[in-house]
């Protein structure tokens, strides 16, 4: 067979081949006109009618309906139809007819019929199926399909042939003729069939070369604009060099029968003659029936083993992510669990990189090599899962490695972290059924479109290859890193919700946290430790004098005094204000107990260093012992609370240890319960507010309420100062409804003045929101004091919306009928999800202002703002920026499109009466500032 060059064999439309292997003919048929478009120079030996008679007449003139079938189908229709095959007699000629439809034309084929039986006997089927369904594998199934061709055809040479991963094949199985030379265990390079042929043999899964000697049929097209896709022709004539092929191995007649697996070439039948033979086409398409239910049956293995595999990983990953969850100590508990990580994924080793700190696990390459895998990785879009099973060519002089990484599965969880995980080299020797040209000395352009003329066995030893990283792996591996983000976001957000923003050490939630872990493993280890409640001495008059700035930083550096004072087992926390508390743990004897506390006055006493100034503050510090001064949290901290009373009682700078004594003094419960009590008789506590201002508008959208006890010895206390007092006097409703009652008056004062009403945010806790009947209370007032409550803003914790979300929302939503509106304080600590916010009835989110002055340096902050401006675009609530004191604040409030914002920048705290002149004078107040 020969056949002119229509292109290089690689690169070549192998389908648009107008030639025909001459034992057969083809007709063509244009679909849409119903006339001959096209038909092979030797048609007249089949038909009685030459090329010229045929092309451009209609079908109907040679052929019958019954023969071509599937060109009956929609002329628009761009899909296969393949007809059933006929055996009639043409022009004196037994033939066998086929067809199938193609874009725009129907081909007929038409060959010699053969004398013999074209049906596989039902017997045949059976025992084939029975030998199908005992294998288990994809390889037993192939094999049990070669046996039943091999006894089908009866050619000399029958081999299974498996692709391998590069697209190698390797010959797995075979059936020879006596004296027939075999190729079992060799391989064939990936350019004996390139990709153009893959994709065919995917298309048509059988293909008969009759007679590679003999000269073939041109087909014969009416005009240029007839376009004929050959993909699914059963006589095509192949490119020349595969014909020069075929001759080099000595093979005369070639049958291939495809298997293909979830669409892709899993291998082939490869059947050669060492002389000329044509097979009928029943078959062909019998071997071909063949092939579709094996490769059926190997889907399904395939599937079962890939969904194993799947189930394998599924129960790794959903340990590992039950083991995490219960630590949810974000990256130290990930570092802890690499190696059952690597043991998931069958790595032998792992190298877990956050923000330039790396942990690794099993062997892994040296450090110098784990740099130039660095920077090699550092090339691509590390955005992506990235699987290597072949160390890159860039990489394969570096013997670590080579050793440890010819196989690498890149797993990013975040912009400076990533897992790797490596397999190790995996050294192969192969036999080549010839020398592959690639590896020839003088591979040239030319050299690799020749075929090769020696298929003599051929040694090599393959290095850096791996175990191949499987589809399984990589699902897998994007399961977990979509859980590991996930896992790492909440421990980020959690951390965030137990930190306390300006300092960084705990906040309260994770003081309290730690407080029982503490006394947990007292219990259990026999061993004592200590609370320290600490409040800072002359803190405020810092605070009021030199700013909120300088005070947040006096803060700071008060942390990381007390912090440097402590060992790493111990704790300390910052409660809120100018409260700071100390978990101190395995204490051996009383004495250090009350050493650390000395230092730790004596740190405070030491001068800081505040914008250039010299400050002095000082410190109080009550002190409770586990077990011996109480059996619990509750009792431990009420006890260390009246031993700091005691401290400030008696001139402060100081610290004491609780004593039993301290129960019935001035600073027990019932003590602070009547001072309380008595500072309500005699109006001591009163509201001063705050505006918020829309500082775009320059207009004043509302006011938050700030309560104030005018003590007749301490002068004027902020709430921080006795709000917890008034929890452990057991006072929270009283207060509650002090609270409400007070804004209530202040409304009424303010109508009486003539002026509108404008909301007023109060800061309630969960107790008091849960415990106290807040709608009645406010029906009450609203009769006593004839106005509304529509103006009236619960500013919550969003940790509060936590504490009970299902009654906490049916409480908002019974509020918002009578006008009461909810606010969400220092938005952004709490860990509640979007779903738990869109089910509540909101009004706005207040985000702390501190989060603000590090917007354009931090990148953090800024995504930090983008996730909660996308909150609040999806709940459609405006967000107000607390704690605003410098024009740079304003100026991020801007930058970030929120418009509302609250601080000492509009002012210090207003009483009642000031409060009336500001909103008459508001405009011009505000203008001053030139926002």
């Amino acid at each position: 067979m020969s056949s002119g060059p229509f292109g290089n064999c690689k690169t070549a439309e192998l389908h648009k081949n107008l030639k025909l292997q001459a034992y057969g003919a083809m007709i063509a048929i244009d679909k849409r006109s119903h006339q001959i478009s096209a038909c092979s120079n030797n048609i007249k030996k089949f038909i009685g009618k030459s090329p010229e008679e045929l092309l451009n007449t209609p079908w109907s003139s040679v052929l019958t309906p019954d023969l071509i079938d599937s060109m009956f189908i929609a002329s628009n229709s761009s899909e296969t139809n393949i007809g059933a095959i006929v055996t009639t007699e043409l022009n004196g000629v037994n033939v066998e007819v086929s067809n199938h439809t193609l874009g725009n034309y129907c081909m007929v084929e038409i060959e010699p019929a053969s004398s013999k039986d074209n049906v596989l006997a039902f017997s045949q089927k059976v025992a084939f199926l029975e030998n199908l369904a005992a294998a288990r594998t994809e390889e037993a199934s192939a094999k049990a399909l070669m046996n039943e061709i091999a006894g089908l055809i009866d050619f000399d040479r029958v081999m299974l042939y498996k692709f391998l991963p590069g697209w190698h094949g390797e010959v797995i199985a075979e059936v020879n003729k006596k004296g027939i030379e075999g190729y079992l265990g060799l391989r064939f390079p990936e350019g004996d069939i390139p990709a153009n042929a893959r994709r065919l043999f995917t298309m048509n899964w059988q293909r008969l070369i009759a007679n590679v000697a003999e000269e073939t049929a041109d087909i014969l097209i009416a005009n240029d604009t007839v376009d004929l896709d050959l993909s699914y022709s059963q006589l095509r004539a192949i490119h020349p060099v595969h014909i020069k092929y075929l001759s080099n191995m000595g093979v005369q007649a070639s049958f291939s029968i495809s298997l293909v697996c979830n669409g892709k070439l899993w291998g082939m039948i490869a059947c050669h003659q060492l002389s000329a033979k044509v097979l009928s086409i029943g078959i062909r398409q019998s071997c071909e029936e063949l092939a579709r239910t094996a490769s059926l049956h190997m889907n399904n293995i395939i599937i079962a083993k890939a969904e194993r595999e799947r189930h394998d990983f599924r129960v790794g990953i959903s340990s590992l992510r039950a083991a995490l969850n219960v630590q949810q100590k974000g990256v130290t508990a990930l570092n802890s669990h690499i190696g059952d990580i690597r043991e998931i994924f069958r790595a032998t080793g792992a190298w877990h990189s956050f923000k330039g700190i790396d942990h690794f696990s099993g062997k892994v390459p040296d450090s110098v090599s784990l740099s130039t895998l660095e920077n090699w990785l550092a090339k691509f879009d590390l955005d992506d899962i990235m699987a290597v099973s072949q160390i890159p060519e860039a990489l394969s002089d570096n013997a670590s490695l080579l050793r440890f990484a010819s196989g690498i599965l890149y797993i990013p969880i975040g912009k400076d972290e990533f897992i790797l995980l490596f397999r190790p080299e995996q050294i192969e020797h192969v036999e080549w059924a010839g020398k592959p040209h690639s590896l020839m000395a003088d591979d040239s352009s030319t050299l690799a479109l020749t075929p090769r003329s020696s298929f003599q066995k051929w040694s090599q030893e393959l290095r850096g290859h791996s175990e191949p990283w499987e589809s399984a792996d990589l699902e897998a591996a994007n399961i977990l890193r979509d859980d590991l983000i996930d896992y790492l976001q909440r421990s980020e957000m959690e951390e965030m919700a137990l930190r306390d923003p300006l300092t960084s050490l705990a906040n309260r939630m994770q003081f309290e946290r730690n407080l029982d872990n503490a006394i947990r493993h007292s219990i259990a280890d026999n061993s004592i430790f200590a609370v320290f409640m600490i409040d800072l001495d002359n803190f405020k008059p810092v605070n009021d004098t030199m700013g909120h700035a300088s005070g947040d930083e006096l803060l700071i550096q008060v942390a990381q005094r007390i912090s440097a004072l402590l060992r790493d087992n111990d704790s300390v926390a910052r409660l809120g204000g100018d409260e700071f508390a100390v978990i101190l743990r395995n204490i051996k004897e009383q004495q250090m107990v009350d050493d650390i506390a000395e230092r730790i006055l004596n740190e405070m006493k030491r001068n800081f260093t505040i914008d250039g100034r010299q400050v002095q503050i000082g410190a109080s510090i009550g002190i409770s012992i586990f077990p011996n001064d109480a059996s619990n949290e509750e009792e431990l901290l009420h006890d260390a609370d009246l031993a700091l009373y005691k401290v400030k009682e008696e001139g402060r700078n100081n610290f004491k240890r609780f004593d039993k004594t301290m129960l019935t003094g001035e600073g027990s419960t019932d003590s602070i319960r009547e001072n309380l009590l008595a500072a309500f008789d005699q109006k001591q506590f009163i509201f001063k507010f705050q505006p918020i201002v829309n500082i775009v508008s320059r207009k004043l959208v509302g006011f938050e309420a700030f309560s104030v006890w005018l003590h007749p010895e301490k002068g004027a206390l902020a709430a921080r100062e006795y709000i917890d007092l008034i929890s452990k006097a057991q006072l929270s409703s009283q207060w509650g409804e002090w609270g409400l009652e007070s804004l209530f008056q202040c409304q009424s004062q303010w109508a009486r003045s003539g002026l509108q009403m404008v909301p007023i945010g109060l800061n309630i806790d969960a107790k008091q929101f849960l415990n106290m009947d807040i709608e009645g209370i406010c029906k009450a007032l609203m009769d006593k004091y004839q106005i509304s409550a529509s103006w009236l803003r619960l500013d919550l914790e969003e940790q509060t919306l936590l504490t009970n979300a299902t009654r906490i929302g049916e409480k908002i939503t019974n509020l918002a009928a009578q006008g009461i509106l909810v606010n969400v304080d220092h938005f952004g600590r709490g860990l509640m999800s979007l779903k738990q916010l869109t089910e509540l009835k909101l009004n706005t989110l207040k985000v702390p202002g501190k989060l603000l002055a590090h917007f354009h340096t931090s990148h953090k902050v800024q995504a930090q703002m983008a996730i909660l401006k996308s909150i609040s675009n999806v709940l459609k609530v405006p967000i107000i920026a607390t704690q605003i004191e410098t024009s740079e604040a304003i100026r991020a409030a801007q930058d970030n499109n929120i418009t509302r914002s609250q601080g000492f920048i509009f002012g210090e705290l207003l009483s009642a009466e000031e409060t009336i002149t500001w909103i008459n004078d508001a405009e011009a107040m505000l203008e001053k500032l030139k926002l």
